[in-house]
């Protein structure tokens, strides 16, 4: 791949990436009226945009290593909310700390981000299409 594709690559991840988050930050909305949809579409656009930035640092690499990759780092953040001490829960406690590593181990998570893996991958081949 060319260095100038690279580039185009990577602006097309950031787009992607920004896009997701406003996306993720959308389902906060859906919360309120539908708490377990909300909760469960905020965790498949994590997982997405997990997806998205694996891409971006490493553009180069298969979509299931990516994929796989992206797997990996979700289900990792979701077991380490198995994890308490009081550093880790005092970060938890802000918002951003809540956002990005959550709070409350649940298994219904791990299908989530692996249906934002899914997501991430079909629409990667729907840009690429385009």
């Amino acid at each position: 791949m060319g260095n100038s594709r690279g580039h185009r690559k990577r602006r097309i991840y950031l787009l992607l990436i920004a896009a997701t988050v406003l996306a993720g930050l959308a389902t906060r909305w859906l919360k309120g009226s539908l708490p377990t949809v909300g909760d469960m579409a905020g965790d498949a656009t994590w997982a997405t945009m997990v997806f998205f930035v694996i891409s971006f640092v490493r553009p180069r690499a298969s979509v299931g290593a990516r994929a796989l990759g992206a797997v990996a780092v979700s289900f990792a953040v979701e077991f380490s909310q198995i994890y308490h001490a009081r550093w880790i829960d005092e970060v938890r406690s802000t918002w951003l700390g809540s956002m990005v590593l959550g709070s409350t181990f649940d298994w219904r998570d791990l299908f989530c981000y692996v249906a934002g893996v899914v997501l991430g991958v079909i629409v990667e081949r729907w840009v690429g299409s385009r």
